[in-house]
């Protein structure tokens, strides 16, 4: 009896086993599918092409325009979208040209002023980004901020923006440094021109605007005085940095573009002798160093101001018959160079936007494609046309934009052939730029001679200079 009920049990052990063993093996449909396409030593490789029994596996379309776009973020100011969406001006809607065109749609992520400078620097020190392309400000192109970005030289040359040299020369030069690395593509700037008063020339028999530095400040001298409401009238508009376009129109300048300093130099000593004659003349108002742009922009608009040295554009402002009492008396022209120099107007500062590429760009192939179509003439046109400031001379010859803006799209182009900003870029500029108008101010105010100010500025600035 033992040995049958020990028998039984062996069976029934064994069919449990096999019945385990076979649950445990997959039937043909729950075969595992390789990860990989290459065939394996248990599996068959997928057929290319297609069999008489199978039909052919269909393509991806590529991104095209006419299918899915490819998305890039931009980090800019509202300006740019505008420029590009066609906000304002002509209402041009540039982005739907891109998209045909390259395939490519932007997102935008704007940032107001002056938030969008911290937000570009925290922007490129991070290590990944989903960020393809940036617009930064003429005085963010550091070194620092230049090691962050890609040189955009190999993107030119294998897929040029056509006429480069078209675009503005001294913006040009400002991004590149000195071995020829190109870290921006300038899109929005103007040059500045000089505004006047055609009424209150003529009310001292003054018919023409000045030629030269020399009439300039002659006529400004002139016309200082009380009007006959008893406001007073003041010849130019005067900011403390003033003594360095007077510099330049001596033949002078801040710093050589490898940070030499030059603001020592006769020109600026003769700049800050001829402003501390404008200001015990009364040329300008005593508080001059607290008034802020719109405080110049009210006097002008009241009347009471005869030269201004601005962006063009101004020109809207100070003929808007709603809130200008000056509509019609404005006149534009050449900011004039001095007669003792060789070029007939003044480089004047111009404060500029361009496009980079940072070194941790999501798609930076992408970018360049966007960068080059918003920089040809017919992006830059458009542009120009929803009112952006054109870096490329050749727009400002569209007759166009001439019909939009005839009183002052010739002078700007004159101003912008030889414009740069007022300093080359360098992390510690603002501090800088704190420093000298600082002594401009006690130099023009009598509490330092124009050499004291001058030589005491170049030591606290000095060891700020790369």
């Amino acid at each position: 009896m033992n040995r049958i009920l020990r028998l039984l049990t062996f069976v029934l052990i064994m069919l449990l086993l096999f019945s385990a063993c076979q649950q445990a093996t997959p039937t043909e449909t729950e075969q595992e599918v390789p990860l990989s396409s290459e065939p394996t030593a248990t599996s068959e490789p997928m057929p290319i092409e297609p069999t008489a029994t199978s039909e052919p596996m269909p393509i991806e379309p590529t991104a095209t325009p006419e299918s899915k776009p490819v998305e890039i973020k931009v980090i800019a100011h509202s300006v740019h979208e505008s420029a590009v969406t066609g906000g304002a001006g002509a209402e041009i809607d540039v982005s739907q040209q891109l998209l045909k065109d390259t395939g490519i749609s932007i997102v935008w992520d704007t940032q107001p002023w002056p938030d969008i400078l911290e937000r570009t620097v925290r922007e490129l020190a991070l290590s990944q980004s989903d960020v393809s392309f940036v617009f930064l400000l003429s005085q963010q192109y550091s070194p620092l901020v230049r090691n962050q970005l890609m040189p955009l030289n190999e993107f030119q040359e294998s897929e040029p923006i056509e006429n480069f040299e078209g675009i503005a020369p001294g913006l040009l030069d400002y991004v590149t440094d000195s071995n020829g690395n190109i870290y921006g593509i300038p899109m929005r700037a103007y040059g500045n021109v000089l505004f006047y008063n055609k009424e209150i020339l003529a009310k001292h028999g003054i018919t023409e605007p000045p030629t030269t530095w020399e009439e300039y400040i002659q006529y400004a001298k002139e016309v200082t005085g009380p009007r006959e409401d008893g406001a007073n009238i003041y010849g130019l508009r005067f900011e403390p940095s003033y003594p360095i376009l007077a510099a330049r129109a001596y033949g002078g300048d801040v710093l050589s573009p490898d940070y030499e300093i030059l603001f020592t130099e006769e020109p600026f000593v003769r700049a800050l002798n001829e402003a501390i004659e404008l200001y015990n003349e009364g040329v300008f108002p005593p508080d001059f160093m607290n008034l802020v742009a719109d405080d110049w922009l009210t006097l002008e608009q009241n009347g009471q101001v005869t030269f201004d040295v601005r962006g063009p554009t101004y020109y809207s402002n100070l003929n808007d018959p709603e809130v200008s009492m000056v509509a019609g008396m404005i006149g534009v022209t050449d900011v004039p160079a001095s007669s003792e120099i060789d070029r007939k107007i003044v480089p004047t500062n111009s404060s500029f936007w361009s496009m980079s590429i940072p070194k941790n760009s999501a798609n930076p192939e992408a970018a360049w494609k966007v960068i080059r179509y918003l920089s040809s003439l017919e992006g830059a046109t458009m542009m120009a046309l929803n009112g952006n400031a054109p870096t490329r001379l050749e727009v400002y010859d569209n007759p166009e934009f001439v019909a939009q803006n005839p009183e002052w799209a010739e002078a700007s182009r004159r101003a912008l052939e030889i414009a740069k900003p007022n300093w080359p870029a360098f992390d510690e500029q603002a501090r800088a730029e704190d420093i000298l108008t600082e002594q401009f101010v006690l130099a023009i105010t009598g509490q330092k001679t124009p050499e004291e100010a001058l030589n005491d500025a170049a030591t606290l600035i000095k060891p700020l200079l790369p």
